[in-house]
């Protein structure tokens, strides 16, 4: 079992504390080595690696109580570090040392959940995606978000509101739920474990400006899954509200940070999470110079504030959803505003609220 809804990344009341950054520093020397992950109700840390039949490095400080044990012999394969008791330190938290937050999976059901759609029009086709934030509409039923181009077919625009002509009642949604190692082109070999997600209750990836700014798209999240709800972003944490962009914008002191599972940049945990910067904004859309591929389409972007050690970059604001590389080789990003990608929902009688971390 997963942590509750907006709770991941915590560890809760702990009954003893643990200083584990002589063995997170010792594990960090293996070239396998992709990052330590909290998980509360087991009272475990997770370190995972990608080599074959990894062996860890043969002396790791642990603490008093705790075993470290290889699982499994893969092209990927976790390592278990645990202690009998109940509580670990939140390997999330800055410790003003200049270390920044380690590599994570997107586990359960949130912001940067890795997507596999099926298009009935297009067989034989699976379409790898990213989930943005994890939404609500009135009613209390929840959604994950995604690009809405991940969820129609080519030459169709949406499934609600203007020049609605596509029922997306057949396209099927599956979302890696655990064990997500890998992304981008790898993803579609170690899938992890796959849950079907409900209908998608609306999408639309054109309107009458054009598609960069009319893209997004939600899916329902079945309510037993509910329990493996997500709303925060792995590694960076957030988001703790809704930006905003008054008109035109053209900032570029402010850094954007984003979650994805894009081809070359995002196969594995350690090059999901990335910082972009230089934001243009005209209304609807955004844009900003960072790394974005095919996979990263729907993600999540933030803004960025350095914390207060200075010394880590934290999730603030949810900007955006990533949905467009506009540059050749990657290095500018854009796609639908927070504000926009909410009022779009409409469209579909579905008023939305962000769940926010936390």
């Amino acid at each position: 079992m997963l942590p509750a809804l907006g709770a991941a990344g915590t560890t809760g009341e702990t009954t003893e504390e643990f200083d584990l950054r002589p063995t997170w520093e010792a594990l960090a020397q293996d070239p396998g080595f992709l990052g330590l992950k909290p998980e509360p109700e087991r009272a475990a840390v997770v370190a995972f690696y990608t080599q074959a039949d990894p062996v860890p490095p043969a002396a790791v400080p642990l603490p008093a109580g705790w075993t470290l044990e290889t699982v499994g012999s893969a092209a990927w394969s976790p390592a278990s570090l645990s202690f009998p008791e109940t509580g670990v330190q939140d390997l999330h938290e800055s410790g003003g040392d200049g270390l920044p937050p380690t590599p994570e999976m997107a586990e359960g059901l949130g912001p940067g959940t890795k997507l596999l759609i099926s298009v009935p029009e297009e067989p034989g086709i699976v379409a790898l995606c990213t989930a943005n934030f994890l939404w609500q509409d009135k009613d209390g039923r929840l959604y994950l978000g995604t690009a809405g181009h991940c969820l129609l077919p080519k030459g169709k625009v949406a499934t609600h509101g203007y020049r609605a002509d596509y029922d997306a009642s057949k396209v099927r949604v599956r979302a890696c739920y655990t064990l997500c190692a890998m992304g981008g082109e790898s993803g579609f070999i170690v899938q992890g474990y796959l849950v079907d997600l409900g209908p998608v209750a609306y999408a639309r990836q054109t309107g009458p400006g054009g598609d960069l700014g009319n893209d997004f798209g939600i899916v329902r999240i079945p309510t037993s899954l509910h329990s493996a709800a997500r709303a925060q972003v792995p590694v960076w944490g957030g988001p703790h509200g809704m930006g905003y962009f008054p008109g035109d914008l053209l900032d570029l002191d402010r850094e954007v940070l984003h979650y994805g599972n894009g081809k070359g940049w995002g196969e594995t945990p350690a090059s999901r999470a990335r910082v972009g910067f230089a934001v243009i904004a005209m209304g609807i859309n955004w844009q900003a110079a960072m790394l974005a591929s095919a996979g990263d389409s729907g993600s999540p972007v933030l803004s960025g504030k350095v914390d207060t050690d200075g010394d880590v970059l934290r999730g603030e604001d949810a900007l955006g959803i990533l949905t467009h590389a506009l540059e050749p080789a990657g290095g500018l990003g854009g796609g639908t505003t927070i504000q926009q990608a909410r009022g779009m929902a409409r469209e579909a009688g579905i008023t939305l609220t962000l769940v926010e971390a936390s």
